[in-house]
């Protein structure tokens, strides 16, 4: 059965050489579309992305920091957007005349 898994190549820099290098990430297509979704939305590139979590993903590998990485932004949005409604239901409620 043929591999769901899409590769791209990606460059970095390097953490102690500040030399660029080049890897291979190998992703659904579906995760590349949420990475591609969320840097438009950042004003990023892939590769801005990548490197950023590159930068603080510990030990674990690139792939599943990156998927991590996805997951967090979106749960943070919904997270800010239940907070938002929230609040303009308390300034409507405020408002109501009882």
């Amino acid at each position: 059965m043929p591999s769901s898994l899409k590769c791209r190549n990606i460059t970095l820099l390097d953490a102690r050489e500040g030399a660029p290098k080049r890897t291979s990430i190998r992703l659904e297509p579906y995760m590349w579309s949420a990475m591609e979704d969320i840097c438009r939305r950042t004003g990023r590139t892939i590769h801005q992305f990548c490197q950023d979590v590159d930068r603080v993903r510990g030990r674990s590998s690139l792939t599943a920091a990156i998927r991590v990485a996805i997951l967090a932004f979106y749960r943070d949005t919904v997270e800010e957007r239940e907070i938002d409604e929230r609040r303009t239901r308390r300034q409507s409620a405020s408002r109501s005349p009882v």
